[in-house]
């Protein structure tokens, strides 16, 4: 139990239990950062509790209008129409939590938490980026129309909650955290996920030159693969002949079908265990024209000992130091790839050092401190 100081009486008050507050649909980064909010307040000492606003009923219409006004005058995300306050509120009085940390402002109306309740929002990375980055790169004009009208939404309530500053609030990306004002907190694994320090190696049947995994259905990464496919691996083929390629992940669309119709590339659709991936293939990429927050998949490469090659968008999501080749996209990009196939001496120089930096700077245990630091410190005043 973590003591913290009560902002009303000046004296101290037992602090223990977490409400995690999300509306996650599906796997992907959201369900990440929910995952790692409850291993890191359990780390720090804290009891946690699921709070998904979403109710397993399907149906949507009607669910959230008392959300109606908050959208409109920009408070909250049209998104919060798909859940209901009073849900919100119930959830909050039945766990018995002492504060309430909410992932993504798709979670976010503080009207139906009590009085005083203190709040952390987590920003994960700009939503109202990311739409914006999605209206560039779908292809489908209605599709595009939304993710416009999502943009614009967003951007008017992250500009109120960061100029309101009643809530403590962080985000994964560095560059984000930056933007919106929020302290850094980027997703981290525990010390004990990383290997004994030994390169695993790679596999004797060996598979692949080249590896790109992600969601395959999130329009950049969908871009991604269409760039790395149609401008990137010819470059490379031109002083690598043959060079292989493989793209992994879950539920690839149409076009990434498609396009990993070679002899040189193969999908993967679906993978249980990263590292025996990594395993089959000797350079990881992220050729990313449009990126928010922080990549995941750099630090899953960075974790199973592979080199690197990705985007200034991708790399700004990480603290500069962080060893990684960084080209943007078009031939300097395929020339890092080919200097890293060309050189595994290098290649595994660099592997060795991002997997050293990563467990250094992105371990659960090296950023706990802070964290608790900083939950305190909100847990230990009321928000307005």
């Amino acid at each position: 139990m973590i003591l913290v100081p009560a902002a009303a009486r000046g004296q101290t008050a037992a602090v223990s239990r977490i409400g995690i507050v999300h509306a996650v649909t599906r796997e992907g980064g959201a369900s990440v950062r929910v995952a790692w909010w409850h291993a890191v307040l359990s780390m720090a000492g804290y009891e946690t509790r699921d709070l998904s606003v979403l109710p397993p009923a399907r149906t949507v219409w009607g669910r959230g209008v008392d959300h109606v006004l908050p959208v409109i005058r920009g408070t909250t995300v049209p998104e919060t129409l798909a859940w209901s306050g009073r849900r919100l509120a119930g959830l909050v009085d039945d766990a018995g939590v002492h504060g309430l940390v909410v992932v993504t402002l798709r979670a976010f109306d503080d009207r139906y938490v009590p009085a005083g309740m203190p709040i952390f929002v987590d920003f994960v990375d700009r939503l109202s980026e990311s739409y914006r980055q999605r209206a560039a790169v779908d292809r489908r004009p209605a599709r595009r129309v939304g993710w416009n009208a999502l943009a614009r939404a967003h951007t008017r309530t992250e500009s109120w909650i960061r100029d309101e500053r009643s809530w403590s609030t962080a985000a994964a990306g560095r560059i984000d955290a930056e933007v919106l004002g929020a302290a850094w907190f980027p997703i981290t694994t525990p010390e004990t996920d990383f290997d004994d320090g030994g390169d695993r190696g790679q596999r004797a049947d060996m598979c692949w030159d080249v590896l790109f995994a992600g969601t395959l259905d999130y329009p950049p990464n969908v871009e991604a693969v269409r760039v790395l496919v149609e401008e990137i691996m010819p470059v490379v083929r031109q002083d690598r002949p043959g060079t292989t390629l493989c793209v992994a992940g879950r539920r690839p669309t149409s076009e990434i079908r498609r396009l990993t119709q070679s002899p040189t590339a193969e999908l993967i659709d679906g993978f249980d265990d990263y590292r025996e991936l990594a395993a089959s293939t000797r350079v990881a990429v992220a050729p990313l024209v449009h990126a928010t927050g922080l990549q995941i998949k750099v630090l899953d490469a960075a974790r199973a000992r592979r080199p690197q090659v990705v985007t200034p968008i991708v790399a700004s999501g990480f603290d500069p130091e962080f060893p990684l080749r960084v080209a943007p996209v078009g031939p300097s990009f395929a020339g890092e790839i080919v200097r890293l196939l060309g050189d595994p001496a290098g290649a595994d120089a660099l592997a060795s050092a991002a997997w050293d930096h990563a467990r250094r700077c992105y371990s659960t245990e090296h950023w706990v401190d802070e964290i608790r630091r900083r939950l305190d410190e909100t847990l230990g005043r009321h928000p307005r």
